[in-house]
C-alpha cells in the first residue's frame, strides 16, 4: 500500500539538486564507517574481445575468492577457464597473499579508515545536472530514477579525466529510503580521442551498468558489472566488454 502509493505521487519527485545533495551526504556517512569490510564472497571475472561483426574471438573467465584480512578485502584468485591453478600459480598467489598480508601487518587501519575519502565528491557532483524522472520499485524498495549529463559549464578538455567526465551521462536509480544507488547505467556521449590530435587512437564507445544489493545488515554491496569498450589505435579497432558478478556473501 505504500508503495504504491509512493509510485502515485509522480508530483511528489524530489528536485535533481536535492538528490545530489542527499548522495553526498550519504557517501560521506559510508567513508566514515567500517560496515563495508564485512563480506567475504566468490566473484566471476570474464573478459571477451570481439571483431568487427562482434564474433567473440577470444573469452577468458577467472575466478576469485574475495577474503577478508584485517577486515581488509584480498582477491585471490583460484580457477582460470573453469580449471584449478597449477602449482605454480598458486605459488605464485600465495605470494601475493604472503606480500598483502605483511603491508597491512604494518598499517593502522584505524587511522586509515579515519582517512578515508568518499567515492562521492562535491567536485564530481558538480559537474552533472541531475533530473528525477520517475518513481520505481527495485527487489521491493522504492527507488528514484534519475538522469544525469554533464553541465555545459563543466566541460573541459584540460585532463583524461576532465575528456572523459565531460562526455559521460545515464541513468542512476537511487533508493530513496537510504540514497544508495542501486542501479547504474552510464556511457559515452561522444568519442574521445587519445594520444597526439587523435592520432593514436580514440575511445568510441564506453558503456557501464552496475547493479548493487541491499545485505540484511543494511550493508549495500555491489553484485555485478559490465563494461563495454570500443576503441581506435591507429588503423585497428578493438572490442572488449568485460563483466563481473559476485555471490555467496559471508558476513564475518
Amino acid at each position: 500500500m505504500f508503495v504504491g502509493g509512493l509510485l502515485a505521487r509522480a508530483e511528489g519527485l524530489p528536485t535533481g539538486d536535492l538528490i545530489a545533495k542527499r548522495l553526498l551526504k550519504r557517501a560521506g556517512q559510508i567513508a566514515e564507517s567500517d560496515g563495508t569490510n564485512h563480506y567475504s564472497y566468490e566473484k566471476r571475472s570474464t573478459v571477451e574481445e570481439f571483431d568487427d561483426h562482434q564474433r567473440v574471438t577470444k573469452s577468458t573467465e577467472k575466478v576469485y575468492k574475495v577474503l577478508l584480512i584485517r577486515g581488509v578485502p584480498f582477491t585471490r584468485l583460484v580457477k582460470i577457464q573453469g580449471r584449478d591453478l597449477t602449482e605454480a600459480e598458486l605459488a605464485k598467489e600465495g605470494q601475493r597473499e604472503a606480500t598483502f598480508r605483511k603491508r597491512i601487518d604494518g598499517v593502522d587501519l584505524k587511522k586509515k579508515a579515519a582517512r578515508r575519502e568518499a567515492m562521492i565528491t562535491p567536485d564530481l557532483l558538480d559537474r552533472f545536472d541531475f533530473k528525477v524522472l520517475r518513481r520505481e520499485v527495485v527487489h521491493e524498495r522504492p527507488t528514484l530514477v534519475v538522469s544525469f549529463g554533464p553541465k555545459p559549464s563543466a566541460v573541459s578538455d584540460k585532463t583524461i579525466q576532465d575528456k572523459v567526465l565531460s562526455r559521460i551521462g545515464g541513468t542512476l536509480w537511487v533508493d530513496e529510503e537510504e540514497f544508495e544507488v542501486t542501479k547504474l547505467q552510464m556511457g559515452l556521449r561522444s568519442s574521445l580521442s587519445l594520444g597526439w590530435f587523435g592520432f593514436v587512437g580514440s575511445l568510441t564507445r564506453c558503456d557501464l551498468t552496475l547493479e548493487r544489493q541491499r545485505m540484511p545488515d543494511g550493508v549495500w554491496i555491489n553484485v555485478k558489472n559490465t563494461m563495454l569498450i570500443v576503441a581506435r589505435k591507429l588503423f585497428e579497432s578493438m572490442h572488449y566488454r568485460t563483466t563481473e558478478a559476485s555471490s555467496g556473501f559471508r558476513k564475518e
